[in-house]
């Protein structure tokens, strides 16, 4: 069976939007606070402030903190507070959950994922507060000494593959920029 130019091209067209349609063309958003930057495959808005070196990015956009599908908070661990804290990773990361992230229950399991170079053992646990989901949180250290924490939850009615991804784009894209 012999093929005319204009079937070749048809085939190399459909195989690129089947392409394209797999994600290998996901649109990426760009987003930054404090002193990171990452990119992430959801349209979301932020940063809202939530306090004092506390911020969250919502999805979808026109959501609320505490009402969203995903959530993303990022909060400034500052090396004073660190030091404040005997440095002790777990008292870090108690005080953040418990001063921003409504909770001060233990993980339900722990999950290891690279951010920054950097292998981080990070929390997971099922919330209930400020609604049913699940939450991963990490403490990330920054080259001049300060951490951001890192929490992103979604909300029960949301498939984990869709926090899975967000997270797992926010550790592949997660740099450090200069503060402005």
């Amino acid at each position: 069976m012999r093929r005319t130019r204009a079937q070749v091209t048809l085939v190399i067209l459909l195989a690129a939007i089947q392409w394209a349609g797999c994600g290998g063309m996901e649109e990426t958003h760009s987003y930054s606070w404090w002193k990171i930057a990452f990119d992430l495959p959801l349209q979301c808005r932020g940063p809202i402030e939530l306090g004092i070196g506390a911020v969250a990015f919502v999805y979808p956009a026109d959501s609320e903190p505490g009402q969203a599908k995903v959530e993303i908070t990022l909060i400034a661990v500052p090396a004073d507070l660190q030091n404040s804290l005997d440095n002790d990773q777990d008292a870090i990361l108690d005080f953040v959950k418990g001063t921003f992230l409504g909770t001060t229950s233990r993980a339900d399991e722990n999950i290891e994922r690279t951010f920054l170079g950097n292998n981080i053992v990070g929390d997971v646990q099922n919330i209930t507060i400020p609604r049913r989901g699940q939450m991963e949180t990490y403490l990330i250290p920054l080259s001049d000494g300060d951490m951001v924490a890192v929490s992103v939850m979604h909300a029960a009615e949301t498939a984990a593959d869709h926090s899975t991804r967000v997270v797992e784009a926010l550790a592949a894209t997660l740099k450090e920029v200069p503060l402005k």
